[in-house]
């Protein structure tokens, strides 16, 4: 498949990117039989396939489940403010969210990885 690469597009991949620094910090300080033990988080490897998913469906932005559900518990995302989905890892959509954390918690999908949200 050939992307249509344009300024959107980066912007929305470089931004997927920065949603996984903190877990790229906390990766960067772990030990090396942490990384080892969890290597199936390993968020370089996560951002890398979630930027391919931003790609993918462009104009949007994909978190980690539980980023998201920490910045719909601060009142940084409402439904009012766009709407989002459920994806696996490797971008298929599994339903719809409704941002209110507890919901959330409570309706992941088992073969869900990230939420892609889109801004209206």
């Amino acid at each position: 498949m050939k992307l249509n690469i344009n300024e959107w597009l980066i912007k929305d991949v470089a931004f997927t990117l920065k949603n996984f620094k903190t877990k790229i910090d906390e990766w960067e300080h772990a030990s090396i039989s942490e990384r080892m033990k969890n290597e199936d988080k390993n968020p370089y490897l996560l951002a890398a396939n979630a930027a391919l998913i931003t790609a993918n469906h462009g104009f949007g932005d994909c978190f980690s489940i539980d980023d998201f559900i920490k910045m719909v518990e601060e009142g940084y995302l409402i439904d009012y403010d766009g709407i989002g989905r459920w994806v696996d890892f490797q971008g298929n959509e599994l339903g719809k969210i409704h941002c209110d954390a507890n919901w959330l918690k409570d309706n992941i999908p088992e073969e869900a990885k990230f939420v892609m949200w889109f801004n209206k």
